[in-house]
């Protein structure tokens, strides 16, 4: 289990790394629909509910999972929107993922 964390921890780093040096667009190719349905899938795997008497008793289970896909959510949530004032009125704008502008 130590080996699996510590060879987990690398690849995270080398993922860090190759993400910084990719373009926009290898980002979108790397990130297509399946492969971050498969990359969260298997931080916490929805399907597995089904085991469980209660959706409850499933999060309690995958704890630390389940936590890390709302802490995710917080940050995307949190970090990844613009605060914008115009003529005394502030909005926020985030990435939406149906925003996807041909050439603009």
């Amino acid at each position: 289990m130590a080996n699996e964390l510590q060879r987990g921890t690398v690849l995270l780093k080398e993922l860090v790394l190759l993400m910084q040096d990719l373009s926009d667009e290898d980002v979108g190719k790397l990130f297509n629909d399946s492969n971050i349905i498969t990359f969260l899938g298997s931080i916490l795997n929805m399907t597995e509910y089904k085991k469980y008497p209660t959706i409850a008793a499933f999060l309690l289970a995958n704890k630390k999972r389940s936590t890390t896909i709302a802490v995710f959510r917080y940050l995307i949530q949190q970090n990844f929107c613009f605060k914008i004032t115009k003529d005394n009125q502030t909005g926020f704008v985030s990435p939406y993922f149906i925003q996807g502008f041909d050439d603009g």
